[in-house]
C-alpha cells in the first residue's frame, strides 16, 4: 500500500519497472508460471495488466531543464541599452492616438525562439601587441572599461562555442632568395628599425627585374628581399645617422657654399659652425663617419675617377683607399666595428656589385660576385 503512490507516479512518467519473485514449486502459483512457452501454458503466456490507484496528478511533475543557453547574436552594453529604450520611449510619445471608435490595427507577434535554442559565439583570443606602446594601451582600455562597467560575468559552463577562424599568417619581413616566390604580399611598416637588421647590409638590387630593397649578411650568404614595410622607409631610417659623429657633436655635410665644387665640411651640433673638411679640385661627396668618431670616409674624382677616400674629423690624414683605371667606387658604409668599408663598384665586372675591404684598403673582395646590379650599400648598425 505505502508503494502505490509511487507507483503512480512511475506510471504517469511512463517509467516502471519490476522484479517479480515467488516459489520454485506448485503449478498453480502465479509466480512459478513460465513465461509462455511451457508445455502447461500452451504458449500463451502471462500477461500483467497494471491499474493505477487513482486520479493523474493535479501538478505534472517538472520536465528537466535542458542543458541549453540562448545567446543574443549581438551583445549589448548599458548605454546600447539605455538608448534603445529611450527610442522606445520617443517612438510611442511622439505616435497620434486613435479615435476611440476606431480599431487598431493588428500588429505581429514575434515567434518566441524553442526553449532550447543555442545560438553558438565565437571565442577569439585577444591579439598580441606589436609593442610595449600598444600593451600598455590594451591594459590601461582594460582598466578603464572594469572601473566603469564593473567585473566582468563569467561565461556559463553549458555555452556553445564555435572554433574560430585561424588569422593568416604574417608575412616575414625578409624573404631568402632560395625561398622566394614570384609574388608576396608587402607588411605594414614598422614604428621603428627591426633588430632582425642589425649587423646586416641593406642594398638596392634589380636581380628581381625591379629595384626592390635587398638584406644580407656582412659575408655576402643569406641574401633575402624585404617585404617588412616602405623600403624606402627602411633604408632612409638606416642611413640616416650614418654622416652624424657617433657622440652626435657634430654632422658633415657637402655643401657648394663658397667654394667652387661641392667639399665636405663639418657642422657643429650645438653652435651652428662651419669647418671646411677637404679641399679637391674636384667634388667630394658620400661622407660617413666611422664609428670610432675619428675618421670619415668619402668618394672623390679628383684622380679623374670616382676612388674612395679617408680624412680624420679634423681634416688631417688624408688617405687614398681604393686606385682604377676608369671604373668607380661609390657609397661607402662602415662596418659597426669600424674595422671594414663596404662600397659599391663597377670594377671587374662592369656591373654594380656590392664590395668589401679592410678600413685601410686591404683584402678587397666582391660580396656580390652576381650577374646581376646590387647599389648603395648601409651597414645597418
Amino acid at each position: 500500500i505505502e508503494e502505490l503512490p509511487r507507483l503512480a507516479d512511475r506510471l504517469f512518467t511512463g517509467r516502471v519497472a519490476f522484479r517479480i519473485t515467488g516459489p520454485a514449486g506448485e503449478t498453480d502459483n502465479l509466480f512459478a508460471w513460465d513465461s509462455g512457452f511451457g508445455t502447461q501454458t500452451l504458449g500463451r503466456g502471462p500477461i500483467l495488466r497494471i491499474i493505477t490507484g487513482g486520479p493523474a496528478p493535479a501538478t505534472p511533475p517538472p520536465t528537466p531543464t535542458p542543458n541549453y543557453v540562448v545567446i543574443t547574436m549581438t551583445p549589448m552594453d548599458g548605454q546600447a541599452l539605455l538608448a534603445a529604450a529611450v527610442s522606445a520611449l520617443t517612438a510611442t510619445a511622439q505616435s497620434t492616438p486613435l479615435p476611440a471608435d476606431v480599431t487598431p490595427p493588428p500588429t505581429a507577434t514575434r515567434t518566441p525562439l524553442p526553449p532550447n535554442w543555442v545560438t553558438p559565439i565565437v571565442m577569439v583570443n585577444t591579439a598580441i601587441p606589436e609593442n610595449n606602446a600598444t600593451a600598455v594601451w590594451q591594459a590601461q582600455v582594460a582598466t578603464a572599461a572594469a572601473i566603469v562597467n564593473g567585473t566582468a560575468t563569467a561565461t556559463p559552463p553549458n555555452v556553445w562555442t564555435a572554433t574560430p577562424t585561424p588569422l593568416p599568417t604574417a608575412t616575414p619581413l625578409i624573404v631568402y632568395q632560395d625561398l622566394l616566390t614570384p609574388t608576396f604580399t608587402p607588411s605594414a611598416t614598422p614604428l621603428a628599425l627591426p633588430a632582425l637588421l642589425r649587423g646586416k647590409i641593406l642594398f638596392f638590387s634589380d636581380r628581381n627585374g625591379d629595384e626592390q630593397l635587398m638584406v644580407m649578411d656582412p659575408d655576402g650568404n643569406n641574401v633575402a628581399i624585404w617585404t617588412g614595410g616602405a623600403p624606402k622607409w627602411i633604408y632612409a631610417t638606416a642611413k640616416r645617422n650614418e654622416d652624424l659623429a657617433p657622440d652626435g657633436s657634430a654632422r658633415v655635410i657637402v655643401s657648394s657654399e663658397q667654394v667652387r665644387n661641392s667639399q665636405l665640411w663639418i657642422i657643429d651640433a650645438q653652435s651652428g659652425s662651419r669647418k671646411q673638411l677637404t679641399h679637391f679640385n674636384q667634388i667630394a661627396y658620400d661622407p660617413v663617419w666611422s664609428p670610432a668618431g675619428n675618421r670619415i670616409a668619402f668618394i672623390s674624382p679628383e684622380p679623374g675617377n670616382d676612388e674612395l677616400y679617408m680624412i680624420n674629423a679634423d681634416g688631417s690624414d688624408l688617405r687614398r683607399l681604393t686606385e682604377n683605371d676608369w671604373e668607380w667606387d661609390k657609397h661607402p658604409t662602415w662596418s659597426p666595428d669600424g674595422s671594414q668599408i663596404v662600397f659599391w663598384s663597377n670594377r671587374q665586372t662592369k656591373r654594380k656589385q656590392i664590395w668589401i675591404m679592410n678600413a685601410d684598403g686591404s683584402n678587397v673582395r666582391n660580396l656580390s660576385n652576381n650577374e646581376y646590379n646590387d647599389w648603395d650599400p648601409v651597414w645597418v648598425k
